[in-house]
């Protein structure tokens, strides 16, 4: 069983309020004959928790004959005193490399003569791809750059492009043109954003970032989709706990608002459950036990309930995978 990035998983969930699994699945009593592997980055390995005996196998930058391959996908006839440049300036750095490879159009002379004289990171080729992007633009669309990569690490991903509209009030093709520029870093698909790697992501949450304001004002935006918009509707519960809207993340857990969507049964008592928890958090926090007990209450009856539905889906794997959508066939397998 391989986990590849297993230290997000534990930031993501720490993020959420909530516990990963990788610390547990990495401590259980594995059968014989099974292994598991993980990938982390060095700095966060103590976050997965590892048992004793664990084997550590250090990723190593690519060697010269590994970047000598990668180059002459790109560039055929490249030079051996070339290759040697572009290792050297690149540090071995497969990202790096992948980075700087973008000006393979103007030649692997441009490319080395981009990254000398010492050579440059991910992080400062990233800052690059930004700061060419904001050359092209005006001093006011320099900040709404700014603010669409605050938005893109402080949303849940992929985050639809129509919302990131609405938020930053620019047009869509403005968002487009943007992510021509740094296509390196972001991935467009299904009119949705999303980080291309856990390098382009980590570099923007280093230096992005929502505040309290913000995200307040951007919960308006979800409340008032939450009742058209599956996105919304999901995502809304987290919203509110992250901006600390503490009484209404409780209120419309109390009052089931906002729960017509998503349509498939699983999906939407999974979005339930997911806001019940956070309204718990928050309600335990403050010493509202009537509220808490309240809560519990309602966590116990979901929980009934989805064990109902799993067993439905069980009992009638005919029925669910001809008018089950996705969610459903993936719970059913």
């Amino acid at each position: 069983i391989i986990i590849d990035a297993a230290d997000n998983s534990i930031t993501a969930a720490s993020n959420n309020g909530e516990k990963s699994f990788v610390q547990d699945i990495l401590n259980m009593d594995i059968p014989s004959g099974c292994n598991l592997i993980v990938t982390t980055r060095t700095h966060r390995k103590e976050s997965l928790k590892l048992p004793e005996g664990y084997i550590d196998i250090e990723l190593e930058p690519f060697s010269l004959e590994e970047t000598t391959q990668f180059t002459k996908i790109y560039f055929p006839e490249i030079s051996e005193q070339e290759v040697k440049d572009f290792h050297r300036y690149t540090y071995g750095i497969p990202r790096a490399q992948f980075y700087s490879i973008d000006l393979k159009n103007k030649g692997i002379e441009e490319v080395i003569n981009f990254l000398k004289p010492n050579g440059k990171t991910v992080e400062l080729l990233i800052l690059d791809k930004i700061k060419e992007a904001k050359k092209k633009v005006s001093n006011k669309e320099k900040k709404i750059i700014d603010d669409f990569f605050s938005l893109l690490i402080g949303l849940p991903r992929p985050v639809p492009i129509d919302y990131l509209s609405e938020i930053l009030n620019v047009d869509i093709n403005f968002l487009l043109d943007i992510s021509s520029e740094v296509w390196t870093g972001l991935i467009y698909e299904n009119d949705s954003f999303e980080f291309r790697d856990e390098d382009f992501e980590n570099y923007i949450r280093d230096n992005y970032s929502l505040s309290q304001e913000k995200l307040i004002k951007i919960t308006k935006v979800f409340l008032k989709n939450a009742e058209n918009d599956s996105y919304a509707s999901i995502n809304l519960g987290n919203l509110l706990f992250q901006s600390k809207q503490n009484q209404l993340l409780k209120d419309i857990v109390l009052e089931r608002k906002f729960l017509l969507l998503p349509e498939d049964p699983i999906k939407n008592r999974a979005t339930y459950i997911s806001r019940t928890r956070l309204a718990m958090k928050v309600a335990n926090n403050v010493d509202d036990n009537l509220t808490y007990f309240k809560l519990i209450f309602i966590a116990a009856e979901e929980a009934k309930k989805e064990k109902a539905l799993t067993a439905l889906l069980i009992d009638y794997p005919d029925l669910v995978s001809e008018f089950g959508d996705e969610t459903s066939l993936n719970k059913l397998k």
